[in-house]
């Protein structure tokens, strides 16, 4: 999901999206892969992969691209 806004601006509905799979959808995810046995490999961004690292151990994870924070 791009920002459609352009450069430099903040884009509040790919903010959103991002916290909300991160935090929510993998986890209800991984749980009814889980109960069912079923191996996958999931896919997601490097910043989604550094922010919540919680979400992703023990799991197979491909990661297209990365964008590293930095403080």
């Amino acid at each position: 999901m791009g920002n459609i806004l352009g450069d430099g601006l903040f884009d509040p509905n790919a903010d959103s999206y991002g916290r909300y799979n991160a935090s929510h959808g993998i986890p209800w995810l991984v749980s009814i892969l889980e109960r069912h046995e079923i191996l996958v490999t999931l896919m997601t961004s490097g910043l989604v992969a550094e922010t919540f690292p919680e979400q992703l151990c023990s799991h197979s994870i491909k990661r297209e691209a990365c964008i590293t924070l930095t403080s």
